[in-house]
Parts: C-alpha cells; structure tokens; sequence
C-alpha cells in the first residue's frame, strides 16, 4: 500500500513538470496573450495594480459591503442591484465621481442615498462606519474611476 501511494505522488509530480514544461517552438516561460498582443501589434491597457495602504483597506470594505449592489468594477451591476428599482451608482464613471467631493460622498455613505436626494434604497452605514474607514472606502472608490483602475 505505502508504495502503491509513493508510486501515484511520483506519478502526480511528473504530470505537473511535464504541464509545466514549454511546447515545441514556444519559449521557456511561454508566451502569455499579452506577449502575443504585441507581436501582433497591439497592447492592452495597463491596468492599476498596485494600490496604497488606505485604498486596501477601502477595498476590504467595499468588498464585504458594496460589491453586492455596486459591482466588482463599481458599474452598479453587482447581484442585487437587480432587486432594486433604481440601478446603483455607477462608481466607476469618472463623470459621476468628479462632480462629488469626497463630503457628499462621506454623507452618502453615513446617512444613506436619501440623504443627497439619491436613492432611498441606499442604505445608511454610519452606525456602523467610522469617519476613517470611510475615508478609507473612499480612497478605494476613486480608483474605480481612473483609466485602468481596479
């Protein structure tokens, strides 16, 4: 039995080196589509990937709170945005976000969406929100809005 189970993880890593190892005519490491975007004359945007501290944190949060109605990509297209009758936010517009400053963001987040004259189905978080995580939550929402944003 024990070499019954030595011979199917032997067998197993060998299956991982061989998946691993690059095909015939390819390079060591492969060639990813971005590799084969250039060669055919054309790049991809380059995305933001690297975020500050407060921006991760900010992201913590819209992660556990926000996704949901907003969206991954602040598109106001998450799972339940079907569920309400008026479509969230759209975060991700840099239209939207330039014509609020970071306070009206702030009283929208605290006291809910009727609070700017917005919706009413957007719910008020300062119970349960400190001014500093939502600043922190702010930080994180602007970034959805630059070109190649999270």
């Amino acid at each position: 039995m024990k070499r019954y189970l030595a011979l199917m993880i032997l067998a197993g890593v060998l299956v991982l080196i061989v998946l691993n190892l690059p095909g015939e005519g390819q390079k060591p490491g492969g060639e990813g589509p971005e590799a084969k975007g250039k060669a055919a004359g054309f790049s991809l945007p380059r995305r933001q990937t690297t975020l500050t501290f407060v921006e991760r944190k900010g992201k913590t949060l819209y992660d556990f709170y926000c996704v949901l109605c907003h969206g991954a990509t602040g598109n106001g297209d998450g799972f339940n945005s079907f569920n309400l009758t008026q479509q969230p936010a759209k975060l991700a517009d840099p239209h939207l976000l330039a014509k609020l400053s970071d306070a009206q963001i702030m009283a929208v987040v605290k006291k809910g969406g009727a609070a700017l004259g917005l919706s009413s189905q957007m719910p008020s978080w300062g119970s349960l929100f400190k001014d500093q995580d939502i600043t922190s939550l702010i930080a994180y929402v602007r970034t959805l809005s630059k070109p190649g944003g999270e």
